[in-house]
């Protein structure tokens, strides 16, 4: 890999959709599936995307993606979004060290700077804005002080979104020590790493309405994200 990092896109594919009373991977917005409407998005901005399942025997919906896609299963089942972001991390990680014929400075967490950038999301996002996200990879890659970008909607961190999130693919270090420690939340994750909050007002110029952090979760959500989005 040569001149500047790869851009790779995890999305979480899994859970059990309780709220939603469905697999949320085959719910429809525009006549296409929540999931291919997130790939079509980070595939704007990323050179290869890699979709976390949770069970072995979930079962994608047929995708057109035209970037290398890759489909992995969680190893611990259902035990929150941060084992899985683990699992896409190492991935990327040892797909990595694997592709690149430059590791002299490479440590275990892929601290490099050719090391790929990570997008994050999930498979309730199908309003992403390709162009925000854009806006996000180039902040993180302006100043490399910090291991993440994240939307924040409020000046308080606790209102943020760590699925629409860019980062440094160094933050699995600390993402491997706050798992040790008996940490599951991502919210608590980022709590360990350098991070730039991105404020609304930045955000709104590349988003006008906020759809990229629009998640839908249950039936309600999906009815007043049509009423008001059309």
């Amino acid at each position: 890999m040569s001149g500047a990092p790869p851009v790779i896109g995890i999305v979480l594919c899994g859970g059990r959709s309780s709220r939603m009373g469905q697999d949320k991977n085959l719910v429809t917005w525009g006549g296409q599936t929540f999931l291919q409407q997130v790939v079509t998005a980070l595939e704007q901005v990323c050179s290869a995307l890699v979709l976390i399942k949770s069970d072995l025997d979930q079962v994608l919906p047929d995708l057109d993606v035209k970037v290398p896609t890759h489909v992995l299963v969680d190893d611990v089942r259902h035990d929150g979004p941060a084992s899985s972001v683990r699992v896409g991390l190492e991935y990327v990680r040892d797909l990595w060290v694997q592709n690149t014929a430059a590791c002299s400075d490479l440590n275990a967490s892929g601290k490099s700077e050719s090391a790929p950038l990570v997008l994050l999301t999930g498979n309730d996002s199908p309003l992403l804005q390709s162009a925000l996200l854009r806006f996000l990879l180039d902040r993180l890659r302006s100043d490399e002080t910090f291991d993440a970008v994240v939307p924040c909607r409020s000046p308080s961190p606790h209102d943020c979104f760590p699925l629409c999130a860019a980062y440094r693919l160094k933050s699995l270090e600390e993402l491997l020590t706050y798992l040790g420690e008996g940490g599951r939340s991502l919210k608590g994750w980022l709590s360990g790493l350098r991070v730039d909050w991105v404020s609304e007002a930045s955000l709104r110029v590349y988003d006008p309405d906020l759809r990229s952090l629009i998640n839908l979760n249950s039936p309600q959500d999906l009815e007043e994200a049509r009423a008001k989005l059309g």
